[in-house]
């Protein structure tokens, strides 16, 4: 339930989040090109990683 008595979206079944009305956006939050091709390597950098894991041993139950 939020606030004013009415349940959620959360709470209906839509299974995803909505976004905010209006068109206010933060300069604060707007990445420079330096930063954002950082965070694109360390992304590829993660992806590169997982991709070659392996996935762990199944545990077994001692008989």
């Amino acid at each position: 339930m939020s606030g004013t008595g009415q349940p959620s979206t959360a709470t209906k079944g839509t299974g995803q989040l909505r976004l905010l009305e209006g068109d206010k956006r933060r300069p604060e939050w707007d990445l420079d090109d330096q930063t954002r091709q950082i965070g694109l390597q360390g992304i590829a950098a993660v992806r590169e990683t997982l991709r070659r894991a392996h996935p762990p041993e199944p545990i077994r139950k001692a008989s």
